[in-house]
């Protein structure tokens, strides 16, 4: 083990927590997830409870506030959009394998779990 200490631990519930030395970057993309998913959550919240609870909407708004205010940073913008290309370019390249696959791939071989 380094001098800096694990950088993924599990807790019993099978839980990952990502310790330091994560970087600047990966913190703000961990942060960003953490907020869309504080949102989309407080969505659902006030879908099911049909009621205008002003503590719903108010988790909300501060949570597209602070993801405005990382968006902000011309930084953090740059290499997001940098993750997103690169991500991009990965996923059309495994699409491109998997209809090259499902083109060449004899019909009479079993296929299980692939559609």
């Amino acid at each position: 083990m380094s001098s800096w200490g694990r950088l993924v631990s599990h807790n019993q519930n099978n839980v990952m927590f990502y310790e330091h030395p994560l970087n600047e970057r990966m913190r703000a993309f961990l942060r960003l997830e953490h907020l869309f998913r504080r949102f989309e959550h407080q969505i659902a919240q006030c879908d099911e409870s049909k009621s205008d609870d002003v503590w719903f909407s108010r988790i909300g708004v501060e949570s597209i506030i602070d993801i405005l205010t990382i968006l902000g940073r011309m930084d953090i913008r740059s290499e997001l959009a940098k993750e997103l290309e690169r991500q991009t370019a990965t996923f059309e390249i495994l699409l491109t394998i998997l209809m090259w696959i499902q083109t060449c791939l004899p019909r009479s071989l079993p296929c299980s779990g692939i559609p």
